[in-house]
């Protein structure tokens, strides 16, 4: 095929950002998380145009979570992390992506991504070459996806355990410490995949009150067309996401640096009074955690879905100015497109206590609002937002969006942010 071809069907973004999901996916960056992000915050803004953000200042503090001005004389971080990331695109092409007609690389001295069409076709007949890529990169990309699940969970113990959560800022300790004090349990409470799961295969709605007084849901034989023996395992197992496993443990290290007693709870194991008594930090939407209704009608933000399938969406009750009244996700679960979390910090049930809520439209949204929360960086953001100095944190409900990649968040930034009032 002549380069001038390739070039033609390959000018669409949406060939760029097929490659960019499998370069993502490749081992040498399943290996690296750290470079992976950064490989896909140079994607987005390079695909995006957003090319003024692409320098030195900017990587570090939006992808390495360095603080606002930090200096980058003596903080070499992002320099030495694309140089790694160079070799890593080198190694794919060279091995994983042989046949990919286009390349990706940074050229030195600079730090947007550049696509480029190969000058050398494979020595194959090209009858033999249109026949074998789609297949080849097909199951390339299906063993991709499924090593990539399979080291997760180890990564996440290996980070649990890792001594505390790094809390350099001040903003974001004084944020913290409103939820994890030596005096007064915390709880942090996963998600209920299987309560999900239950809804998206009955294709019914069930309410908190379902969920408090019966926990295993049984359902009448002839409610549902599925098998009841499937229906009383996934209402009877109690597991979280992988994405909510993450967040827990990230939120117990930074318990652990503050001396805070944290104990992480699943949402069937918890009651009302728990929200009355207790620092509560709670993970998922309605579906997956339905005990966030009983906050429902102080937030102006609020997650919801579509009916069936169930697709994600922020209602937002009183957009101001530019703001639209509703933030639609592009990308469902391992989709590429535009995913939306929702982070709100307000009073518990019984007012004497503090309620930090992080959900998302799929995962990937609620790993992006986490991220915007736990990394003391992006953190200095929402309270530069907030105006605060260095006063107390208030109460307050963001919307974060984030581009996601194959599956990942990447760069989450604020899309609209309030103050609750009426501490």
């Amino acid at each position: 095929m002549q380069v001038h071809e390739t070039q033609a069907k390959f000018g669409a973004d949406s060939g760029k950002r097929e490659l960019v999901e499998r370069v993502a996916a490749c081992a040498p960056l399943r290996k690296s998380p750290r470079l992976r992000e950064l490989f896909l915050y140079l994607c987005e803004q390079t695909l995006n145009g957003e090319t003024g953000n692409l320098h030195e200042q900017a990587i570090g503090e939006q992808v390495f979570g360095r603080q606002l001005g930090y200096d980058t004389g003596t903080d070499n971080i992002v320099r030495v992390s694309v140089f790694q990331l160079r070799k890593k695109l080198e190694q794919y092409f060279a091995e994983e992506g042989a046949t990919e007609p286009f390349t990706i690389t940074i050229p030195k001295g600079r730090y947007q991504i550049e696509f480029q069409p190969r000058l050398e076709q494979s020595a194959e007949p090209s009858g033999v070459t249109a026949s074998r890529q789609p297949e080849r990169r097909k199951w390339l990309w299906t063993i991709g996806a499924a090593a990539g699940t399979a080291v997760v969970l180890p990564l996440i113990w290996h980070w649990g355990g890792s001594g505390g959560e790094s809390v350099p800022f001040q903003a974001h300790e004084r944020f913290w410490r409103g939820l994890f004090t030596p005096d007064r349990e915390a709880y942090i409470v996963v998600a209920d995949s299987g309560f999900s799961l239950l809804q998206d295969v009955t294709g019914k709605t069930l309410s908190l009150e379902d969920y408090s007084k019966n926990p295993e849901l049984p359902l009448r034989p002839d409610s549902v067309d599925c098998p009841q023996e499937l229906l009383r395992r996934l209402a009877g197992r109690q597991y979280t996401s992988v994405t909510d496993a993450s967040i827990a443990f990230r939120l117990g290290s930074i318990n652990r640096a503050l001396g805070g007693r944290a104990v992480v709870r699943s949402a069937r194991s918890i009651d009302i009074r728990d929200l009355k008594m207790h620092n509560v930090a709670l993970l998922g939407s309605l579906r997956s955690n339905p005990w966030v209704v009983l906050f429902r009608d102080r937030l102006s933000f609020q997650l919801d879905y579509d009916s069936y399938p169930p697709r994600g969406f922020v209602r937002n009750r009183a957009p101001e100015a530019g703001e639209p009244e509703v933030f639609r996700a592009t990308a469902m679960a391992g989709q590429s497109g535009d995913v939306f979390g929702v982070v709100s910090y307000l009073p518990n049930l019984d007012g004497t206590g503090k309620i930090v809520s992080i959900c998302g439209t799929n995962m990937e949204g609620t790993e992006a609002a986490a991220e915007m929360l736990l990394n003391s960086g992006r953190f200095e953001e929402i309270a530069k937002r907030l105006a605060v100095g260095s006063g107390e944190i208030p109460y307050f409900e963001a919307v974060i969006r984030a581009a996601s990649f194959g599956g990942a968040a990447s760069a989450p930034k604020i899309a609209a942010i309030r103050r609750i009032t009426g501490r």
